[in-house]
């Protein structure tokens, strides 16, 4: 989950949000995770690959507890915003292939 203020967002949640962002229907695909471990070996090193199965099928690692807390920072915009901005950029700014 984040963080960043209410509502939190799962994992499928943040992929649900991007999806909508894109303007497609959100549909999971459940892949048992040594099958992906499999398959993202054959991309990347072993360690990456475990790294990013555990990154795919748990929550966020990352919290933003410390800065809340030491700094009293509050995000600026809501998470499903900030998501949806940025799908909307990279859609815009980014292409294929580079």
């Amino acid at each position: 989950m984040t963080s960043d203020g209410a509502p939190t967002l799962t994992q499928r949640e943040f992929f649900a949000a991007c999806a909508r962002a894109l303007g497609r229907r959100y549909r999971p695909l459940p892949i048992p995770s040594p099958l992906a471990r499999v398959v993202l070996r054959l991309a990347v090193g072993r360690r990456l690959a475990r790294a990013g199965v555990a990154f795919l099928t748990g929550e966020n690692p990352y919290s933003d507890e410390c800065i809340r807390t030491e700094l009293g920072w509050r995000p600026p915009i809501s998470a499903p915003d900030a998501i949806r901005r940025t799908v909307a950029w990279f859609v815009t700014n980014e292409k294929p292939g580079r």
